[in-house]
This record gives C-alpha cells, structure tokens and sequence, in this order.
C-alpha cells in the first residue's frame, strides 16, 4: 500500500498506458473496450450512473470544449466535475471540480479505495484482462465525482470514442468536435472510418451535437448516431469580430458574437479555431439550460471571459514575447501561426519544437516553415518523444539548433528573436508543458523521474498472451 502521492502515481503508471506507450497493451493488437472499467465500477455502486455528465469526443478542440462547458456550468452555479487528458504538469489536473485539481491526500486516499478493490477481487485475473491507467483514472474520476456529490460532470473522450473508457455514461449530452487524422493504427486509416470510431459515443434518445465540418465526416457520424437512436444536429461557430483578437493580462482573447440572437462573448481562446469550439460549447449549454435553469446567457458570458486553459496560445513572457501552444496537429499548427501573425501581430519568429513519434513530424514542420526564422528542436521527457535527430532530418532546408534541455532551448531562442517577433513553443503538450513550467506561472509539478521511470516499465509489465 502506498501512503505518498508520489507512491500512489507510481503504482497509477505501473499499469499499461497507450499514452505513454508502455505496456502490452501498446505492443499487441489494441484491445480497448469498456469490460475491465465497467466492471471495476459495479463495485462502487456504478458512481457514473448517478452523476448526470456530458460526454465529447473528437480530434481537435475536445479538451477547449470540455473547459467552456465547465466554466459556464461552474459560472451558473453547478458543482462541476472535469474529467480531461492529457495533464500539463500534475496528473491531478485530470480530475478538477469548479477548476481545481483534486488534491493530493485525496488522490492518494482514492487510489488506495481502488486498489483496494482491486486486491480483493482480482479483477486483474479475470477474463476482461488487465486494467490500463487510463481506465482506472476513468475510474477514479467518476468515485470522486459521487463522493463530492457534483452536479454535473463534463468527460472528455480518450481516444476514438466506441470502445473508449468513459462510453460508459449515459449521458445528459454527447457531442463530436472536428474530426482529423489521429491513431490511425487504432481507428482507421480514413476522416470516416476516424468519425464512426469517435460516433461511437452516441447514446439512444440522446442529442449528439457535432462540428459542422466535411460532408463525409457528417455523413459518417450521422450514420452511426442513426443506428443508435440518437437525434443529431450540426452547429455552426460563433463569428468573430475583426479586430476582436488581442492580448488581455496575458491571454489571447477573442470576441466572439452568436449570429442568431446578435449576443457577444469575449472568449478567454484566441483564433477562428476556438470560435468554432466555442459554437459547439455555445450550443451544449443551451441544451443543459433546459436541465439546469441557472445557465444563462449571462452565466455563458461569464464563464467563456473567465476560461484559463494553459498552453494553448498562451502568453508566459511578454519582453521578447514567448507562446506556448500545445498544437500538436497539422491544422492546429497551422491555424496557431496564423492566429500568431494576422490577430496577435507577431512576425515570426524561432519556434521551440518537440513532437511525438506517432505524429507526422515531415507535414508538421512543413507547417511553421512560414512562420519560423529558426527551429529549436527540443526533445521532451516523454515516453513517446521523436528523437531530436529525426525531427532535424524532418526539417531539411531550414536553420535549426537542437537544444539540451526546456531551459537551454528558451535561451537559444531569446537570444536570436528579433523586434517584432516572438517566441514560439509548439509541436505537443509535452513541449509547452515544459516551456511554461520556466515561466513561474505552476504551482505543481510532479516528481520529474517518473515520466521517466515510464521508459523502463515497458520490459518489466506483463505480456498479453
């Protein structure tokens, strides 16, 4: 038994971890499913079944949505729960209520109710196979939410969204943001065949909300939501206002109007990416307000104005600027640089880069060629991080420097931005995550060795047969 956090996210991450890519689970055939974490609950008197929740999947903007919902929820008043990965800096901010992270004695004492159970019933002996760390987080959210009776829980998908750990729920709402390649080994290899994965959170008799984006993703996730008896209906982003993209105390701030009934929004998110995230969340809270009388209008206004959601176009340093951006996609990076020039009037500048393996290393530092005077390529302390070498090859033709560590990679950059341009961290959570922490602006990291430790666990965790 452990009796310190550090003990306790020591055992989470002895688990096999997709995320991660350690364990057999990333190294046989996938085998996600909803079995191992539905049955682990039917000990804890199905906790995400009482709790009223909604539930988003999708690609791109999941997370921001999830946020929005939150916000606006916590702003009219709700106790509200926030399941969302990955984490910045502490693992503990996947599980957040009215914005704050579960603390530490209460990780720690939940992590032992689990594995308490665990211990007694074997569960990892039983046909279903293994739990992941993904799945008993899942787990661990929902008895925290129960235990401290909130009002409403807003459950970001994982990955795909059928087969994921939280399609558990039933949910009040369910919703699917844009739709890119991702995991393709895992969801296929096509926008459709991703859509139909993500669709798979579709409940019978329950909206489904979804991005309007290209007709065959629609058509795909329409499809599935049809079969399940789920109503559907397209939403539209909010427009943005021209010249309604500026720095405010540090954030990049948009204002953002709903074109039916003309109200305005400052958005606490900048760039026509957000809008668009901001539509989906727009729409989702006036379906809840028919539940929850306190989502107003006004509680919508307040709730977007006051959303801090780190590493996402966000301002840590001002003189030379310096943005971290978690982008870790094509699009996103692409919509990111533009947001950076066009609203926010940056001219470019170096770009601090790290990415995953997994991702598509070529297309992505295609991307910031138009914005980057140089790159400095900064490998992330990450299980699954690209190696600074072929994140080098990737960026033939361009300067490039690879730096030693987050803080050798920032002075690398400050010292080669010029007037007019600002700094730029991008390419994965994991590199923005390590920027900002310089910044002064966390108050908790978790022990540094066990991101590393998750490198060693791969030899050591059991095999499937």
């Amino acid at each position: 038994m452990f009796n310190t956090y550090s003990e306790a996210l020591t055992w989470l991450y002895s688990f096999s971890d997709f995320e991660r890519g350690v364990g057999y689970r990333t190294d046989a055939p996938f085998d996600q499913g909803i079995e191992r974490t539905s049955k682990l609950l039917t000990y804890f008197n199905n906790p995400h079944t009482t709790v009223p929740t909604i539930h988003i999947a999708g690609t791109k903007g999941k997370g921001s949505v999830c946020a929005l919902v939150a916000n606006v929820a916590t702003a009219a008043g709700l106790r509200t729960g926030l399941y969302t990965q990955p984490h910045l800096h502490s693992f503990r901010e996947r599980i957040q209520i009215d914005g704050r992270p579960i603390g530490e004695a209460d990780f720690v004492d939940l992590a032992r109710e689990v594995n308490s159970v665990l211990s007694k019933k074997q569960l990892f002996l039983s046909k279903a196979g293994t739990l992941t760390t993904f799945e008993l987080c899942t787990a661990m959210a929902f008895i925290w939410f129960q235990h401290q009776e909130v009002d409403l829980a807003v459950i970001e998908v994982g990955l795909g969204g059928r087969l994921d750990a939280t399609n558990v729920v039933r949910p009040l709402v369910s919703a699917v943001t844009s739709i890119a390649l991702e995991h393709t080994q895992v969801l296929g290899h096509s926008l459709p065949a991703i859509a139909r994965e993500k669709a798979g959170i579709a409940k019978p008799n329950t909206l489904m909300l979804i991005t309007r984006q290209h007709a065959t993703v629609m058509a795909a996730i329409r499809n599935i939501a049809q079969s399940k008896g789920a109503p559907v209906q397209a939403v539209g982003m909010l427009e943005t206002i021209p010249e309604g993209t500026k720095w405010r105390d540090g954030r990049a701030t948009t204002i953002v109007r709903d074109p039916c009934s003309g109200d305005h929004f400052t958005l606490g998110l900048a760039g026509p990416h957000q809008a668009q995230n901001a539509g989906l969340a727009y729409a989702i809270c006036r379906e809840l307000s028919k539940t929850y009388e306190g989502i107003t209008t006004r509680a919508i206004h307040d709730g977007f104005e006051a959303i801090r959601w780190p590493a996402r176009l966000e301002l840590i340093e001002s003189c030379p600027p310096v943005v971290v951006d978690g982008a870790h996609t094509v699009k996103s990076i692409e919509l990111g640089t533009i947001t950076l020039r066009q609203d926010l009037h940056l001219q470019g500048g170096p770009v601090i880069f790290g990415a995953l393996a997994d991702k598509p290393v070529n297309e992505m530092v295609a991307a910031l060629q138009t914005y980057a005077t140089e790159l400095i390529i900064f490998e992330p302390e990450h299980p699954r991080a690209a190696a600074a070498s072929d994140m080098q090859r990737a960026a033939h033709g361009m300067k490039t420097t690879i730096g030693k560590s987050a803080d050798d990679s920032l002075r690398l950059a400050k010292a080669s931005v010029r007037s007019g341009q600002g700094i730029l961290a991008t390419g994965s959570l994991a590199v923005a995550a390590d920027v900002r922490a310089l910044s002064g602006l966390v108050t908790a990291i978790d022990p540094p060795n066990l991101w590393a430790q998750s490198r060693r666990l791969r030899s050591s965790l059991p095999r499937k047969e």
